[in-house]
C-alpha cells in the first residue's frame, strides 16, 4: 500500500480527480499501477460528464419498442414519496429538462413510475421503473447479427 504525498504530482492529480466528483481512495493504491490509472483517467476524462448539463442530446438513434397486438399502454400510478425525496426528484427532473436529456409529453399513453436509489456518496440515482413496461414488448434478441458476422 501507499500513501501519496501532499505535494507530489500524484496528489494533485487526485485532488483533482476528487474535485471533479470521482470516487478514488487513495489507501487502495498499489505500487506503479496507481498512478498509471490516474494518468490514464486524465487522458480520457473528455468522456466522463460530471453533472447532467455536461451531457449532449443524441440523435442518431430513434429508439422505438413494439407491443403485442391488442395490448392497451400501461399507466402505472407513480410510487409515495416522502417530502425530501419529492424535492429530490423536482431538482433531479428541472435538471434533466434544462438539459434537454428529456422532453415533456402529457399526451404520452404510458407512464411508469420512477424511484430514487441512494448512491455510495449519499446523493439520488434517478431510475424508472420500467418492469410492466417490458412485460408487453416484443422481445427482439436476435434481431441485430453478432459482431462475430461482420468480422469474418
Amino acid at each position: 500500500m501507499t500513501r501519496m504525498l501532499r505535494g507530489s504530482p500524484h496528489y494533485k492529480k487526485l485532488a483533482y480527480l476528487q474535485s471533479k466528483g470521482f470516487l478514488v481512495n487513495d489507501c487502495d493504491a498499489v505500487g506503479e499501477v496507481y498512478p498509471q490509472f490516474f494518468d490514464l483517467l486524465l487522458k480520457f476524462q473528455n468522456i466522463f460528464f460530471y453533472s447532467a448539463t455536461d451531457i449532449t442530446p443524441c440523435n442518431l438513434l430513434k429508439c422505438e419498442f413494439a407491443t403485442y397486438p391488442d395490448i392497451k399502454p400501461i399507466r402505472c400510478r407513480p410510487y409515495r414519496l416522502s417530502d425530501k425525496m419529492r424535492g429530490q426528484v423536482d431538482k433531479q427532473l428541472n435538471d434533466l429538462l434544462d438539459a434537454g436529456i428529456i422532453v415533456e409529453d402529457e399526451n404520452s399513453p404510458f407512464a411508469s413510475p420512477i424511484v430514487l436509489v441512494r448512491k455510495r456518496d449519499s446523493s439520488y440515482r434517478f431510475c424508472v421503473d420500467f418492469r410492466n413496461l417490458n412485460k408487453i414488448c416484443l422481445n427482439y434478441t436476435n434481431r441485430f447479427p453478432f459482431l462475430k458476422t461482420f468480422w469474418m
